[in-house]
């Protein structure tokens, strides 16, 4: 079972906290509610007046002769049509108001939740199945708590209203008139549970064909290197059909159900005709045309209520799929309390410390090491030794299981996340540009930095001639990811964004990998002027950039098993000159085959 999906088992929850936690938002604008309400109530009871007039019109206006009272009738029927449409209009934006703000604030919280989530809890979520939650999800509970809820009270006040009224005028045709209604109650007993499982799988349809999307645009540059877009557009494809078939299905059945009321309907019209036309003289025409008007308004509000069960239930898996979200735990997070971290050399002291992804696999066991600050450390290994992995954890992005990690002699536990990640500095082997200016991406860490010291960065680094040549300098815009530009442009402006920022310690996850030979040297220069500066971490791939580092630690399988200089690691002719010997032999071969 993936944990996501043993996660939302654990955290369950009854229908009535799933809608108390739904009017917790309802709450912000209760003030609208109560008057949508009331408006709801006094629109009902004029929209049922209209018909009353028409009993006038017909037993005493057109039987008297009475033309002025027709036109007078007449007019408070027309009148009454015109108020009730203008607060109908009213009501629909005060709904809307108040399904729209509420989700609004609903949706501003699961997003602030997930810029609180740590790593472990995207790597167990898929990003397709976040964004349903975050748009799918409420925009479905959104109509819910606006148009769906204040519907079921006007459409019961309706049939109230006029069954009462029909009982009020005649309460032997009003009981002929409704004694359809058994028939009625047996056919929404039996389309519930249809309903329901349609509603369902339409919703798990339309999940389905969302995630295959992020999923497909997330993993396109892998599936272009195995030409694998035949095969992913017939996956496609085949979740897209079965969305269509299921909506497909869902479509004939709602418009199936309609039709059946108005069958109904029409018997409960037939029945009211036959039943006066058999007694001739009893009922006044008058009555007869507004018994049958009441009739032909009496079956919307029925429809209404039933369909209501199905976004009912859709409203409600959609409530408690936001409940989850909302509630799952956040795994690395800020203690109370916390305290600043304050930088005085950047040491990092590593103190018998345990982790593994899966705990029950550690990666790490009672891991001790001590990095000094304002020194150049580099990590290398094997790929799988645990490089990368002791990078997320000084930078917290996971927590041991035991053991400590200190800068400075603070926990960076007991110190706020913020404060650490603002002395931090990570740039990853694949770096992200946001959509944007080449300026707004380099300012991206620190929007107070001026001109001047971000034309100093990029003078350091060597990537003026790039911004100058780039077609509007640093107003060159650049799409999602920047992949209008090449990989070592992109990894530059990423060591220009850290270095702009100007943090106490710089961690560089082989940050050097995708660039060219030249690239490469600018940056081995750039960072040789800051590294003296603080306390630089630099996993290495490549060897040959680390010779210079203060300190070299070799990884495997977890432990740090050499510890010294490139010359001492060299004169102990173990690991790490196996290492070097490996990627010697690899450009000798390279530079072979290239000849």
């Amino acid at each position: 079972m993936r944990v996501a999906e043993k996660r939302a088992k654990e955290i369950e929850a009854s229908d009535i906290e799933l809608l108390k936690f739904s009017l917790g938002y309802v709450a912000d604008h209760k003030y609208k509610a109560v008057v949508s309400l009331f408006i709801v109530i006094v629109g009902v009871g004029i929209n049922l007046l209209p018909e009353l007039y028409l009993k006038k019109i017909f037993d005493e206006d057109i039987v008297n002769g009475d033309v002025k009272g027709i036109w007078i009738d007449g007019s408070i029927m027309i009148s009454l049509y015109l108020l009730s449409w203008l607060l109908g209009f009213v009501n629909a934006y005060l709904i809307t108001y108040i399904g729209q703000g509420s989700t609004y604030r609903m949706r501003v919280d699961m997003f602030k939740k997930l810029m609180r989530q740590s790593m472990k809890y995207f790597e167990t979520h898929k990003s397709g199945q976040i964004n349903s939650r975050i748009t799918n999800d409420v925009n479905t509970l959104s109509n819910f708590l606006g148009s769906s809820f204040i519907d079921i009270i006007s459409a019961l006040l309706q049939l109230v209203g006029i069954v009462s009224i029909m009982i009020y005028l005649d309460v032997e045709l009003g009981l002929i008139s409704l004694s359809i209604i058994p028939l009625m109650i047996i056919l929404a007993f039996f389309i519930r549970g249809p309903i329901r499982r349609i509603s369902q799988r339409r919703r798990q349809s339309v999940a389905e064909v969302t995630s295959n999307i992020a999923e497909n645009i997330s993993g396109q540059k892998v599936s272009k290197a195995f030409a694998r877009e035949k095969e992913n557009t017939k996956e496609f494809e085949k979740v897209n059909r079965k969305n269509l078939e299921v909506h497909m299905k869902a479509t004939s059945l709602f418009a199936l159900i309609q039709p059946l009321f108005v069958v109904i309907g029409s018997l409960s019209t037939v029945i009211l005709m036959t039943y006066t036309g058999l007694n001739t003289g009893k009922y006044s025409v008058g009555t007869v045309v507004t018994f049958n008007a009441y009739l032909s308004r009496f079956f919307f509000p029925v429809i209404i209520l039933t369909m209501f069960y199905s976004n009912y239930q859709s409203a409600l898996a959609s409530l408690e799929r936001i409940y989850i979200f909302l509630s799952e735990p956040t795994e690395v997070t800020t203690r109370r309390g916390a305290k600043n971290l304050k930088i005085i050399k950047g040491n990092i002291r590593l103190e018998e410390v345990t982790f593994g992804y899966d705990p029950s696999l550690p990666i790490f066991q009672n891991l001790s090491v001590e990095i000094e600050g304002g020194k150049r450390t580099a990590i290398v290994g094997e790929t799988g030794a645990g490089k990368s992995t002791l990078i997320k954890l000084i930078a917290r992005f996971y927590d041991p299981q035991s053991g400590r990690i200190l800068v400075d002699d603070q926990d960076i536990k007991e110190v706020s996340m913020e404060s650490l990640r603002m002395f931090l500095g990570l740039i990853p082997q694949k770096p992200f540009l946001f959509k944007g200016t080449i300026y707004e991406n380099l300012i991206y860490g620190t929007p107070t930095a001026t001109i001047e010291q971000t034309e100093e960065v990029i003078e350091v680094l060597g990537l003026k001639h790039l911004i100058d040549n780039l077609p509007n300098g640093y107003d060159t815009i650049i799409d999602e990811g920047g992949t209008s530009l090449s990989l070592g442009q992109r990894q530059l402006i990423a060591l220009g964004r850290v270095l702009i920022h100007d943090p106490k310690i710089l961690i560089l996850d082989e940050a050097t990998s995708s660039l060219d030979s030249i690239s490469e040297l600018k940056v081995q220069k750039a960072l040789d002027l800051i590294s003296s500066q603080r306390t630089t971490l630099v996993i290495a791939h490549r060897l040959s950039t680390i010779r210079n580092a203060d300190r070299i630690l070799v990884i495997e399988d977890g432990k740090i098993i050499e510890d010294g200089t490139h010359e001492s690691l060299i004169a102990q002719g173990g690991k790490y000159l196996e290492l070097y010997r490996k990627q010697l032999q690899q450009v000798i071969d390279e530079n072979f085959e290239g000849n």
